[in-house]
């Protein structure tokens, strides 16, 4: 709703739900006991938030601004950086990603709290990327080749939320140009940008339907 918003404001950039209609600021830092590093609606009705502390050690909180109420999704979890032993990946949606130490990748539910184990992606910590499609439906998760120099990408694995399923595509081929950019070309295609050593572009897309 156009009503409804999250600012940042004052010299500690503090962040605040207002709610034009009704006349309603909250203060989040209040209502979670500790400083918010990041916020973002999960539905109108609902604000999910993390906190890190100075060791980039993470707490998520789930808050219902109509109760004035915040409930905590998890604490202690280490926000994700390829020198971690593991880590929390936030999309800024519903959804995240949680890397283990032994590369084993599980989906959160912010939401519900609730984890699910991803099988079939041959991931390691350096070398991955992920990002949701602009519905908030599908989560891409991408990886590297931690051998090349360039972005090239070995694997993709589309999380489907809506219809629970995984669908993994192993790339062949991929070395043979330099590729510099993915994301989503629209809810369903992802795209992938290379070129050749003689400057010649090249758009790959996929569809995941």
């Amino acid at each position: 709703s156009s009503d409804l918003a999250l600012i940042t404001c004052g010299e500690q950039s503090t962040m605040y739900y207002l709610d034009i209609e009704s006349k309603t600021l909250l203060k989040l830092p209040e209502l979670v006991g500790t400083s918010v590093s990041a916020a973002w609606f999960l539905d109108e009705e609902t604000v999910c938030c993390y906190a890190v502390d100075g060791e980039g050690i993470c707490s998520c909180y789930r808050i219902s601004p109509s109760a004035n109420q915040a409930v905590e999704v998890f604490t202690n979890l280490p926000i994700y950086s390829g020198a971690s032993e593991s880590g929390f990946l936030f999309t800024g949606t519903r959804y995240g990603l949680y890397i283990d130490s032994d590369n084993t990748l599980q989906i959160c539910d912010l939401r519900t709290g609730t984890r699910a184990i991803v099988e079939g992606l041959l991931c390691s910590r350096d070398s991955i990327a992920v990002t949701m499609n602009a519905e908030g439906t599908k989560m891409l998760i991408a990886v590297l080749d931690s051998t090349s120099t360039s972005l090239n990408i070995c694997q993709l694995g589309v999380l489907d939320m809506k219809k629970r399923t995984v669908t993994i595509l192993d790339r062949e081929g991929y070395e043979i140009r330099d590729e510099t950019a993915i994301g989503w070309f629209d809810n369903d295609r992802i795209f992938i940008l290379a070129a050749n050593s003689s400057g010649e572009k090249y758009l790959y897309l996929y569809a995941f339907i």
